[in-house]
């Protein structure tokens, strides 16, 4: 499109130079070389003696490729990139901030074997606890880019579970407990660095490590809310962009503090997606989260069958909402026993600039 509107013009300037048809003696063309410079440098002739100039190379281009409407915020902040550095597969630069409150709802139904008591005659049953909780959990996240590309993260939470508790003996509906309770859970703090960037076949690459406190409640009227151990962990992820998809794997590993003579197995994750960007502000992306944990150790000595294994589908979506915001909902969908039944998760992340020197 560019050089035929280059050559129509060019044709033009020839026919005015050598007095063709449609050529007036009272005009005066510019210097042929003046005007060649200037049409294939994209800037628009003036029009004279009533002819309609040809809109410019350059305001053709720019009025039909979007990534030049810089005035759109949607334009220069995309929603896959956002997307990305949301779910921490890419870093923020140094000098922005980002704010995430969040808010998610997950259900969980569990049952296990339990023995029972009956009667003045100490008879022993066996019966099942069916476990039915309703778990709200709240969190602000923050986020900074540090130099040498890398990034502080911090998250506080505060839960709120509604349990029930029934006890089953042969099909037979027993007690049943309910309670709720709430309060504020574990703080995390972590520090993630970019290893690689993306070139060629070589994907983005990020490695974080976190620190997940004990300094939570882990239980209010006896319902237990979180859990009461320190945990150190890290993973590493890569991306790779084939551009409208952006492809991310993870690994991570993470090892608990015994406390009270407990210690939970250590847990080994295995993450992958796909990020699709519908359009420069929207993103849809489908996941699944694979979680190995080890035998529970109680004094030292392991628990057998208490090891666990989930899998998870995820499937979200994400959309800017203006030059600073953006909304994601997303949906978790257990695919094992040991998964929660299902999660929805909504968070809203606020970028910001910050002076730096």
């Amino acid at each position: 499109r560019r050089d035929l509107m280059i050559a129509s013009l060019l044709a033009r300037l020839e026919t005015v130079e050598h007095g063709g048809p449609g050529s007036r003696s009272a005009r005066v063309p510019p210097p042929p070389s003046s005007l060649q410079s200037e049409l294939l440098n994209g800037v628009q002739p003036a029009a004279t003696n009533g002819d309609t100039a040809s809109p410019s190379v350059g305001e053709a281009r720019a009025s039909n490729d979007p990534e030049t409407e810089t005035d759109d915020p949607a334009m220069v902040e995309r929603a896959l990139e956002r997307t990305l550095t949301q779910a921490g597969a890419l870093l923020l630069p140094f000098g922005q901030v980002e704010i995430e409150p969040g808010l998610s709802y997950t259900r969980r139904e569990t049952s296990s074997p339990v023995f029972v008591t009956s009667g003045d005659a100490g008879v022993v049953f066996i019966g099942e606890d069916r476990v039915e909780r309703d778990e709200v959990r709240a969190t602000l996240d923050l986020r900074a880019g540090l130099p040498f590309d890398s990034q502080i993260e911090l998250t506080l939470p505060y839960n709120y579970v509604d349990q029930s508790v029934e006890t089953m003996v042969g099909g037979v509906a027993g007690n049943a407990v309910d309670g709720n309770g709430g309060a504020l859970g574990n703080p995390r703090i972590g520090v993630a660095k970019t290893l690689v960037r993306e070139a060629g076949w070589r994907p983005d690459m990020v490695v974080r490590g976190y620190w997940d406190t004990k300094l939570g409640t882990s239980e209010d009227d006896g319902v237990a809310l979180t859990g009461n151990f320190d945990e150190l962990g890290f993973n590493i992820s890569a991306t790779k962009r084939q551009d409208p998809l952006a492809f991310v794997g993870g690994i991570g590993y993470a090892t608990v503090f015994e406390n009270d003579d407990v210690e939970p197995g250590d847990t080994l994750s295995l993450t992958a997606a796909a990020v699709l960007a519908a359009s420069p502000s929207t993103s849809l992306r489908l996941g699944f989260t694979q979680q190995f944990s080890d035998d529970v150790k109680v004094d030292g000595e392991k628990l057998d069958g208490s090891d666990s294994s989930s899998g998870v589908l995820t499937i979200g979506a994400s959309s800017i909402l203006g030059p600073r915001a953006l909304v994601d909902l997303a949906l978790d969908v257990g695919l094992s026993n040991d998964a929660p039944d299902y999660a929805v998760r909504l968070a809203v992340p606020v970028r910001f600039d910050v002076p730096t020197r």
